[in-house]
């Protein structure tokens, strides 16, 4: 594509934006949805459009991560949620992070953070500008076979507005019976 050409929101408080990547970065002055419009134009001036909508929600950004992203049978695997309150005001926010099917406790951390009931918890107020983490370490099977995924997902409470994430990390097994090729001399008589 050449150029991509962008409406966010309606009416006389639409912004225009023009770029020539398909992404662009855009700051709300308030929480609520925008309409989205788009339209793309390749070399030789063909043009597409498209239309949707951004929810810009109270909160801030949220994430959860997964370390490593493959590990033997036995391993350990740490999910750590991430919570940033980019709002100018005190929040409330709570997290539930349960534990993955198929694994075992071995660890968590977090000020605050709670493991009982085979899930995380935590929480709490969170400041304008501060980011809080959870961190849940599961012990993977040391048994099995091929290659495993283990899901994660946290769900977000941020006063009242619920939202999930979810991370995955595999488990790469070692084969039972591996194949074994052996040269074996001919012998002629």
């Amino acid at each position: 594509m050449r150029r991509y050409r962008w409406k966010v929101g309606e009416g006389a408080a639409a912004r225009l934006f023009e770029s020539t990547a398909p992404t662009i970065y855009v700051l709300f002055d308030a929480w609520g949805e925008y309409p989205v419009t788009v339209e793309a134009e390749d070399a030789l001036g063909h043009r597409a459009l498209a239309t949707g909508t951004v929810s810009i929600i109270q909160g801030g950004a949220s994430y959860l991560e997964v370390a490593p992203a493959e590990v033997q049978g036995g391993g350990v695997i740490t999910y750590t949620a991430h919570a940033l309150n980019t709002d100018p005001v005190t929040m409330t926010l709570a997290l539930t992070l349960p534990l993955p099917n198929g694994v075992t406790y071995h660890a968590h951390s977090g000020s605050g953070a709670i493991y009982a009931d085979d899930r995380l918890t935590w929480q709490g107020e969170v400041a304008p500008g501060r980011e809080i983490t959870a961190a849940l370490g599961v012990r993977v099977p040391s048994e099995g076979s091929g290659r495993v995924p283990i899901t994660a997902t946290v769900t977000f409470d941020v006063e009242g507005v619920i939202f999930q994430r979810s991370a995955a990390a595999y488990v790469k097994y070692q084969e039972e019976h591996p194949q074994r090729y052996y040269t074996l001399p001919i012998i002629r008589k």
